[in-house]
């Protein structure tokens, strides 16, 4: 007989994201064990790596499935992960990746999908277009000739801007950082999230060069078939190859040839704002690829 699902959920009490997980499961009668923290409440754990029992608030846990975030939200909204919230990720990670019979998202997920400039190339390997790419620290005046470049951190979490405008107000040092330099892109932008087989596709337009900077003036959902069957088949198979059940991808559009252009693929997005839009059916369909697809 097969174990009733239960779902592991980790992450930040405060995070948005989860909340339409827990709902997703909760209406199908999924049991959710809570391991959500922040800086004000924590479950109590403990993990008997010899037995290998798991503890949370006191009652033995068995998770057969498991959703984990980090946490990134505080009372004033995003801020930085703590050591505290490094250590709940590392250790919910490790019990799932110890438990071959939890289903976790991206378990297979290899190291090349975290780093900006690798995902890159593998994308143009896969047959994705890409924009032409430096990645530099010079401060050089050709830089400075260019209105159609933007610039963005090598390794994320900060907002693309035109890179005359970082050269010119100050906000790079005198020796930068290593950043992605690139050429400036158009809108529509497009946020394709992949949730095992299933795709998710937005179009969104703004008046910033980044629209995350501002709320964005338009933002609406794509149905599968109107994309490009060359480029998603292109981004399925990226997927594949860095490990990704569960990933969101960026794309702008090319001012000359209207392609759209990768950008680059996260593995742990955002999508509450963009679930919402679509009535619940990003949180449904990843509750379903954890708890209620067939085991293989």
């Amino acid at each position: 007989m097969s174990e009733d699902p239960s779902l592991l959920i980790g992450g930040g009490w405060l995070d948005p994201n989860l909340d339409g997980i827990i709902a997703s499961a909760s209406e199908r009668g999924i049991s959710i064990i809570d391991c959500r923290h922040c800086a004000d409440a924590e479950p109590s754990v403990e993990w008997d790596m010899v037995q290998g029992t798991l503890y949370i608030n006191g009652e033995e846990a068995n998770p057969t499935a498991a959703f984990l975030r980090w946490n990134v939200f505080g009372p004033e909204g995003f801020t930085r992960p703590t050591a505290r919230d490094g250590a709940w990720h590392t250790l919910l990670t490790s019990l799932c990746l110890a438990r071959p019979q939890v289903a976790f998202l991206n378990r297979y997920l290899s190291q090349s999908s975290a780093l900006r400039a690798l995902t890159l190339i593998e994308a143009g390997r896969c047959g994705l277009v890409v924009p032409k790419t430096s990645i530099s620290n010079l401060v050089e005046s050709k830089w400075r000739q260019s209105s159609n470049l933007i610039a963005k951190p090598i390794e994320g979490g900060a907002h693309t801007r035109l890179l005359a405008d970082c050269l010119t107000d100050g906000s790079i040092e005198p020796m930068p950082s290593p950043a992605i330099i690139q050429s400036r892109l158009t809108y529509p932008e497009y946020r394709i999230y992949l949730v095992g087989k299933r795709v998710f596709a937005y179009a969104i337009m703004s008046q910033h060069i980044d629209w995350r900077i501002g709320e964005a003036d338009n933002v609406s959902f794509v149905h599968q078939r109107d994309l490009p069957i060359v480029t998603l088949n292109a981004l399925i198979l990226l997927a594949s190859t860095l490990g990704a059940d569960f990933s969101a991808s960026d794309f702008k559009t090319c001012p000359e040839s209207g392609e759209m252009v990768f950008l680059e693929m996260n593995t742990m997005p955002m999508f509450d704002g963009f679930d919402k839009l679509s009535g619940g059916r990003l949180s449904t369909a990843i509750v379903e690829e954890l708890c209620l697809r067939p085991k293989a």
